[in-house]
C-alpha cells in the first residue's frame, strides 16, 4: 500500500470515528499485508467523509419544514416515512446519475494518488450508507404509523385548517421549505 497521511479530525469526526464507525457491520478478515496504522488512516478517512458527504443539513431542513406544515395544517405521519424514504433513495440514486462531463472527468482526471481514491471509495461507502439508512428508518416509520404504533398525526394542533384552504398552505410551506433547502 502507498504511503497514506492520517488526517486531523475535529470533534465531530473523531465522535464517528470512535462510536458511529465501529456499529458498522463488517465480515472483512485483515489480511497480513494490512498494518493497524493503516487501518486507522483509512477509519480517519471515512470519518472525515461521514462528517463532509452525509448532508444532514438537507434532513434537519426538510424535518423543520415537515414539523411546520404539520403545525399548521393536518397532516398524516406517514408523510414523514415517505420523505424520508425518498431522501434515502435521492441519496442512493444521485451519485450515480452521469452527466458526459462527469463521465469524461473519470476518465481523463482518473485519480492516481492512492488518497484520492481512498477518499472516493469513502465517499460513495458513505452516500450508500447514509440513503440505506434512511430508507430503513422511512420504511420502519410508514410499517409503526400504518399499525397504529405511532400517532397518525404527530402534532395535533392544527393552527390554520379552516382559515386558508390547504392547498395555499402547501404552495407556501413547499416555498418556504425551496428557500430554505438553498441555503
Amino acid at each position: 500500500m502507498g504511503e497514506l497521511e492520517k488526517p486531523d479530525l475535529n470533534r465531530m469526526e473523531s465522535i464517528t470515528c470512535d462510536y458511529i464507525l465501529p456499529a458498522l457491520p463488517s465480515n472483512f478478515r485483515e489480511p497480513d499485508d494490512l498494518d493497524e496504522e493503516e487501518v486507522k488512516i483509512a477509519r480517519s478517512i471515512l470519518a472525515k467523509q461521514y462528517v463532509e458527504k452525509a448532508n444532514l443539513k438537507v434532513l434537519w431542513k426538510t424535518a423543520l419544514i415537515l414539523l411546520v406544515y404539520d403545525l399548521l395544517f393536518v397532516f398524516e405521519a406517514q408523510i414523514y416515512g415517505l420523505v424520508l424514504s425518498m431522501l434515502g433513495s435521492l441519496s442512493l440514486a444521485l451519485p450515480t446519475l452521469h452527466t458526459p462531463e462527469t463521465l469524461l472527468e473519470g476518465v481523463i482526471n482518473k485519480p492516481e494518488e492512492l488518497l484520492e481514491e481512498v477518499r472516493f471509495r469513502a465517499e460513495q461507502s458513505v452516500k450508500t450508507n447514509v440513503g440505506v439508512f434512511a430508507l430503513m428508518v422511512g420504511f420502519a416509520w410508514q410499517v409503526l404509523t400504518v399499525s397504529g404504533t405511532i400517532p397518525s398525526e404527530i402534532l395535533g394542533r392544527n393552527y390554520l385548517v379552516g382559515e386558508i384552504p390547504g392547498w395555499l398552505g402547501f404552495v407556501l410551506v413547499f416555498i418556504m421549505g425551496l428557500l430554505i433547502l438553498k441555503e
